[in-house]
């Protein structure tokens, strides 16, 4: 009579797992996928000077610099600050005779960290004007997103870096960058736009007493006419 040979039996056991592991992915999750982020700082500021004829901006530290005009005598700005030491920055306005200076710096008594890294990680600002129809405007950067609209009498602008997107009518504009590219969309007037390396595309532009200068070293630019 042939032998029986009992299999040994294995069984699942219905009781769950233990709630911890699962929190504690949850958490390693949270804290690994907010490192980095920090809160931004919004600063507001209106300026009302009768006697400001020219605005200097001082854009070195600006990710994005957006310029509108106003049918007012107010200069409104808005700044949101982003990064490490977003709280030690501040925008400082000041009055020079007839200009009116806008910037940003780090508060008295900050000293950045001479580190390696530090060059790449302290800050970034997205700044808003709006201004009057009728400032010069004077306006520095280096590497930003420029955006400009409504009605400008004077612009002056030198970029290094980023994009120009120029939507103002003016009476006199001169933009200049290095490798900047330059989005230009002119209602009429003389437009003249030269790129030493770069691409340099002008649509016919109906004449104007307004004068429109562009030039780059290695950006782009394209002229468009805007109806």
């Amino acid at each position: 009579m042939p032998r029986l040979v009992s299999r040994p039996r294995t069984c699942r056991s219905n009781q769950k797992r233990p709630p911890g592991r699962f929190f504690c992915s949850l958490l390693l999750l949270l804290i690994f996928g907010t490192l980095g982020v920090h809160a931004q700082k919004t600063v507001s500021q209106v300026v009302l000077e009768q006697e400001i004829d020219r605005l200097l901006v001082q854009g070195e530290d600006c990710f994005r610099i957006r310029i509108l005009s106003q049918a007012s005598r107010e200069v409104r700005l808005e700044a949101e600050m982003q990064g490490e030491y977003q709280e030690a920055l501040v925008v400082r306005t000041e009055k020079l005779g007839t200009t009116l200076r806008i910037g940003t710096e780090f508060a008295p008594g900050f000293n950045l960290p001479n580190d390696k890294l530090g060059a790449h990680k302290v800050f970034s600002v997205d700044l808003l004007l709006v201004v009057p129809e009728d400032l010069e405007i004077v306006l520095t950067a280096r590497n930003c997103e420029l955006r400009t609209s409504g009605n400008l009498q004077s612009f002056e602008a030198t970029v290094d870096g980023g994009i120009c997107i120029l939507d103002h009518q003016g009476t006199s504009t001169w933009v200049r960058t290095q490798r900047a590219g330059i989005e230009a969309h002119v209602a009429r007037g003389t437009v003249t736009a030269n790129s030493q390396f770069g691409t340099t595309r002008i649509a016919e532009i109906p004449e104007g007493p307004q004068s429109y200068r562009f030039e780059s070293t290695h950006g782009g630019i394209t002229v468009s006419h805007k109806p």
